[in-house]
């Protein structure tokens, strides 16, 4: 499986698990206001059951009193009583089988059904002209029962919503597990997107070579350097490959810090690179190359490879000049390294294991990939026609070192440098004297003695 149907899978699984939980989350949400106009409706009832009582007991008390219509007040008593029953019984449609709600509701319908009993004495009471006993039923019997009703009315109405409000609670601890779970999976996918972006496919890495951390370029129009064999040849012990970009041995990056070789895996991006960068700039490579040619100190070379730099994108550029002397490349001007990691910068054997002395040696181009954690960059000979004479170094990140229009334009800085770094005459150069051999510009040489 490649990336893009890893990441499609992923993405689909995102929008899925997002979908799934807004549904049940709207659900949810749904069944809980319905559920709270649910318990809107328990308290209305409840509050009805207990105003129709104090109806049914102050209608009750005009029966005895003066210069009231008894038969008037007994009717009116009469519907109280059957509304109370009518609110009881829906009461008892909310409310859960074998609850405490149902029992203190039963209990409230057997006082209801004791309340119309003692009414019923009342009114014969009334009715054969004897209000003192039904006075005494009233406030005594009549007044006991009706506070019976109202307590068992208002422990049924409490247990009803105690168990809507825990039915509740578990709803909505079922919606914030489920909000939790979608953040879990959503941070999840988001992780493995981003790690499938950055991660080297199977594909690139079976198509890469082995575990070489670099990519050789061959040289312009496939020809190597001159004294690529010779260097081979004196280097029998030569790596066959190169470390993560370090211009030397111990590398420091550009920004300062000090950083480990760690071995780069080669990375294709999805995109070509020259769709996600923008193109360099040939009219500053113009002028720089055009200034180069007419370098006069070091002063002036090094403003104009800071320059360079910048057209390149790079955080440092060192050019390395070759000493065949000794066999090795010393630094010959640095640019965009702090002033403490700059004159720490040693010379570089011709058979030091890092990309700066692998590309000398083959006369090639060499690009280091970066990683999220480490800078690439890129390694072009300086090479004229008895050879290479020095290397250029550029640190750079985000994928700008794969640019082909990057490596294109370093290599034309590099090649006019090369022009102005003094040359070791070849072998039939020294036995036909120095009439045969190019000298160096006037005062290119004094530019350059260190």
């Amino acid at each position: 499986m490649t990336r893009r149907p890893e990441r499609f899978v992923l993405f689909v699984l995102l929008v899925a698990g997002s979908v799934a939980a807004a549904y049940f989350l709207v659900t949810l949400e749904l069944t809980l206001r319905g559920r709270q106009a649910g318990s809107h409706r328990i308290q209305k009832l409840t509050q009805q059951a207990r105003l129709n009582l104090v109806l049914v007991r102050a209608d009750q008390e005009a029966y005895i009193a003066e210069g009231q219509d008894a038969s008037d007040w007994m009717e009116r008593v009469s519907d109280d009583l059957d509304r109370l029953s009518t609110v009881l019984d829906k009461l008892s449609e909310s409310a859960p089988a074998d609850s405490t709600a149902t029992v203190d509701l039963d209990a409230a319908r057997t006082a209801v059904d004791a309340f119309i009993v003692i009414d019923n004495r009342v009114r014969e009471y009334v009715e054969a002209g004897n209000p003192l006993p039904a006075s005494d039923l009233i406030f005594e019997d009549g007044m006991r029962t009706a506070a019976a009703i109202d307590n068992h009315v208002v422990a049924a109405g409490d247990a009803l919503l105690a168990v809507r409000l825990e039915a509740d609670s578990r709803r909505r601890r079922t919606m914030g597990a489920i909000l939790g779970a979608w953040l879990f999976g959503m941070l999840t996918i988001g992780f493995l997107l981003l790690r499938t972006t950055d991660a080297p496919t199977r594909d690139a890495e079976a198509a890469g070579t082995g575990d070489a951390a670099t990519v050789e370029h061959p040289p312009p129009h496939g020809t190597s350097s001159l004294s690529k064999g010779e260097r081979r040849a004196a280097d029998p012990h030569q790596p066959s490959s190169s470390p993560a970009f370090a211009p030397w041995d111990a590398h420091a990056s550009a920004a300062g810090s000090a950083a480990t070789t760690t071995p780069v895996t080669t990375v294709t991006n999805a995109l070509p690179v020259q769709q996600l960068l923008p193109g360099v700039d040939l009219e500053i490579a113009a002028a720089v190359c055009t200034d180069l040619a007419q370098v006069k100190d070091a002063e002036q070379l090094a403003e104009i490879v800071g320059r360079a730099a910048h057209l390149l994108d790079a955080s440092g550029v060192i050019v390395w000049t070759g000493d065949d002397a000794v066999s090795e490349l010393r630094p010959l001007v640095i640019h965009g390294y702090p002033d403490d990691v700059a004159g720490e910068i040693p010379t570089i054997p011709f058979g030091a294991d890092n990309v700066t002395a692998a590309a000398w040696r083959a006369g090639a181009a060499r690009t280091v990939r970066a990683t999220p954690t480490e800078p690439g960059g890129l390694a072009v000979p300086l090479l004229v026609a008895t050879g290479g004479v020095g290397v250029l170094t550029a640190e750079i990140g985000h994928g700008r070192e794969q640019d082909p229009a990057t490596l294109a334009v370093a290599r034309i800085i590099a090649a006019q440098i090369a022009t102005l770094l003094p040359t070791q005459p070849t072998t039939s150069d020294s036995a036909s004297g120095p009439a045969h051999s190019d000298p160096a510009p006037e005062g290119v040489e004094d530019l350059f003695q260190t």
